[in-house]
């Protein structure tokens, strides 16, 4: 049986309305889904982010799933999204079929095709990190902080050369 796919967007509990919500139903027919806001923990799941524009192009329902997602930075371990935004203006609906979703976060040479065989998507990003390596900083002062608290300012993250031609190889094959 195929997995549920968790569709999160900011407006009223339920189904999504409008056009975007005409254009996910049918796209993802036949297909099972539950339809969420972003409370509480997404950990493990199949997620796809909707959102609908309004003309001014600010989405107050967005801000704060953006504040959640900042705050909580865990709530998604696990997991494999997607976003799709729908706007009412030309920024928007003049690129009709020539705008790639791409997938990102945890893709790895062992889900990428699952990813295109579930979803359809042919572009991917992926870090293709491998171990960490310590960054030789002698001097740690834990009071002054030089990027984001969730990251560490002492460790290096390397690519890993291998990982990155394998997933290449993979998405290429779609074509």
């Amino acid at each position: 049986m195929e997995p549920e796919l968790t569709i999160i967007h900011a407006g009223r509990p339920g189904r999504l309305e409008g056009r975007l919500g005409e254009v996910l139903s049918a796209a993802l027919e036949g297909r099972k889904l539950s339809y969420e806001r972003a409370e509480g923990a997404l950990q493990n799941r199949r997620i796809l982010f909707a959102f609908s524009l309004p003309e001014g192009g600010v989405d107050y329902g967005l801000c704060g799933l953006l504040a959640y997602l900042r705050t909580h930075p865990g709530c998604l371990r696990g997991s494999v999204g997607g976003v799709v935004v729908d706007g009412a203006e030309d920024l928007y609906t003049k690129a009709a079929g020539r705008i790639d979703i791409m997938a990102g976060c945890g893709v790895k040479k062992w889900n990428i095709q699952e990813i295109h065989d579930y979803a359809g998507i042919r572009v991917f990003h992926t870090t293709g990190r491998k171990g960490v390596l310590d960054s030789g900083m002698v001097y740690r002062k834990s009071t002054v902080s030089m990027g984001l608290p969730s990251l560490s300012e002492y460790e290096i993250w390397q690519t890993d050369e291998q990982e990155f031609r394998e997933c290449a190889q993979i998405v290429h094959a779609f074509a």
